[in-house]
């Protein structure tokens, strides 16, 4: 009962999240219960866990039942485990008593009573679970793992209110702090204002955070804790004081006839459940869509780019012939190098410029990527999902450092057997000859042929393979210097358009990386390498991407001989990238699109430089 200084309202009913786990584990099926033990077990036999009931760490089998935690650490100090004292953390009431009970940050012990209160044993929470100074190889090992921890833990605890880890998950009860909310919720809200994204917490700290969006991106269920407590699976979104007979999801929901429950998520675009979500086949967009929402988070420490998203790259590494080097899908390279900035950005120093790893801003690809690879975030049912907008010719030729994360890897698997491997596929559309793959079939259609296979894709249970982990690409491309004429602001923190001229001809532009870049002045040097070649086969498609909208438009404008040999906006171009040296080695500035006449017409030099 709560107390007089404790209201119905600063004091948590639990036993509503008893019944919302009840129903379920009983009703929802793999979506919500497939554990995912035996992908966790294959990268790693054991963990560590706290056992509430013993206030100790212990060693399991990874396949036990466990509760995990997700939380924002924030600017305060964080007991962590490590080599020195993981013995005393291992005896009975250590985490409940004494010096090292004082020291653990208020989120981590209310999870600790919170995990006993609803009658689990073991809780995985970061600091005390993986020993912090186990050595980079190992560490490295547990961070690629992290999506599986995830994905098999029974539940997350999202502590979601509050700016750190000395916050608490306030209002459950025994250590923790009381809540105040700041208005009664009503018994008769209106249920369709409830049960979708609106239970997920986007306005928080936790909400933004680099580190916590893989944790909760895997996560199958969330229970979440900000001002109110909620709770959101694959099937269903409850908040607290909603009873589980109410719907938990959305009236235009196609439901399933025999189980009333949901054909497809209620909540679509909530970072959450995403083993149940990844695709048979390479997903282009699946991927670019996890970048877009990741590159929005902050890090505390930007070189934690690539360490914070380790769990999702390597469990979608798996989808992609050939893996992941930085960030860029390697079957698909030519095509994710084509990434632009949603915002103004900063370099992230030891990263490469060709990737989205390498900038401190938010990201664009999925209709950066759409005019290259149809359907990338769309399922219209037209031929638009199948038929790219433009198609992409190579260009560039690249040869990659052969230092792998597990030794010396041979350069000739990259560059025959995984390295732009959608091009052998794209080829099949042109040659209605060709012989498919096994498996596969043609299927003709007037707008372009599509293809369909019985195959059962990809076993994101086998390890992706090792990728180049060097930072600098050998890069053989046309280069060229043409100079920057008007350059076009978007807004504020956003990035600006540099129109490109030669001969006082416009050519095309560039998105600039870095909106007050001290190089971009009208009048000034650009120097451009080509990165691949493309020709627009879909005007219509083309008007996803604003550059190619403003490029067009411009030329069209200013350029009389375009606008004149122009059949229905079809045209070819090139993509380019804005590049400076430092040393003898080039990094992006931009990227952006020339027109094809114009470009040939500069005779630009082939030659062979390092890409960092």
């Amino acid at each position: 009962m709560p107390t007089e200084l404790e209201t119905p309202f600063e004091l948590i009913d639990l036993s509503q999240v008893l019944t919302w786990r009840r129903i379920c584990r009983d009703t929802h099926g793999h979506c919500c219960n497939d554990r995912y033990s035996e992908y966790l077990s294959l990268h790693m036999k054991e963990l560590n866990f706290v056992d509430v009931n013993t206030n100790s760490l212990v060693t399991k089998p990874s396949s036990t039942p466990f509760v995990a935690l997700s939380y924002v650490w924030g600017n305060v100090p964080v007991f962590k485990a490590t080599k020195s004292n993981f013995k005393a953390l291992q005896k009975p009431n250590a985490l409940a008593r004494g010096e090292i009970a004082g020291m653990l940050p208020a989120t981590i012990r209310d999870a600790i009573y919170l995990v006993k209160a609803l009658g689990e044993r073991y809780l995985w929470v970061d600091c005390l679970c993986i020993i912090q100074d186990l050595g980079t190889a190992k560490m490295d090992g547990m961070l690629r793992g992290m999506a599986r921890i995830y994905a098999s833990a029974e539940f997350t605890i999202a502590a979601a209110g509050g700016p750190d880890a000395n916050y608490g998950i306030r209002g459950i009860g025994g250590p923790s702090v009381p809540r105040t909310l700041p208005e009664q919720v009503s018994d008769d809200d209106d249920d369709d204002d409830y049960m979708d994204s609106g239970s997920y917490p986007w306005d928080s700290t936790w909400a933004s955070r680099g580190w916590c969006f893989q944790e909760s991106l895997f996560s199958r269920r969330l229970l979440i804790f900000d001002d109110k407590m909620s709770w959101m699976c694959g099937r269903c979104a409850w908040r607290e004081r909603h009873t589980p007979s109410q719907r938990g999801y959305a009236a235009d929901v196609l439901l399933d006839e025999e189980t009333g429950l949901s054909l497809e998520r209620p909540h679509l675009g909530v970072p959450m459940g995403m083993m149940s979500l990844i695709p048979r086949f390479p997903s282009l967009g699946r991927w670019g869509m996890l970048i877009q929402n990741f590159s929005s988070r902050s890090l505390t420490f930007e070189d934690d780019v690539e360490r914070a998203f380790a769990g999702a790259t390597e469990i979608m590494s798996s989808a992609f012939p050939g893996g992941m080097m930085h960030g860029l899908p390697i079957f698909y390279f030519d095509i994710s190098l084509l990434w632009q900035p949603l915002s103004s950005g900063t370099r992230r120093r030891g990263h490469p410029s060709w990737s989205w790893t390498g900038w401190n801003a938010s990201i664009d690809t999925l209709t950066q990527w759409y005019p290259f690879f149809a359907g990338v975030y769309r399922d219209t049912g037209h031929f638009h999902d199948w038929v790219a907008a433009s198609p992409l010719k190579p260009v560039a030729i690249y040869q990659f450092h052969n230092q792998g994360f597990l030794g010396i890897w041979p350069k000739s698997k990259y560059n025959t057997e995984h390295f732009n491997g959608f091009y052998n596929y794209q080829a099949y559309r042109k040659d209605p000859n060709a012989i498919l793959p096994a498996t596969w079939k043609r299927n003709r259609h007037r707008k372009g042929d599509f293809f369909t296979t019985s195959a059962k894709g990809i076993d994101i249970s086998i390890p992706p393979n090792p990728t180049p982990s060097s930072t600098i690409l050998t890069c053989t491309a046309p280069r060229a210097t043409v100079q920057i004429d008007t350059i076009t602001e978007l807004g504020v923190s956003r990035p600006s358009y540099a129109e490109l001229v030669s001969s006082n001809k416009l050519i095309g532009a560039v998105v600039v990386n870095i909106a007050d870049d001290v190089g971009l002045a009208t009048g000034a040097p650009c120097e451009l390498i080509v990165l691949s070649e493309a020709e627009v086969v879909l005007p219509d498609s083309m008007e996803e991407s604003a550059l190619a909208d403003f490029v067009y438009g411009e030329l069209e404008r200013r350029d009389r001989e375009f606008a004149e040999s122009r059949d229905e906006r079809k045209w070819d171009y090139y993509n380019v990238m804005w590049i400076e040296w430092g040393g003898d080695v080039a990094y992006r500035k931009g990227l952006g699109m020339v027109n094809k006449r114009a470009w040939d017409a500069i005779g630009a030099e082939t030659s062979t430089f390092k890409l960092g």
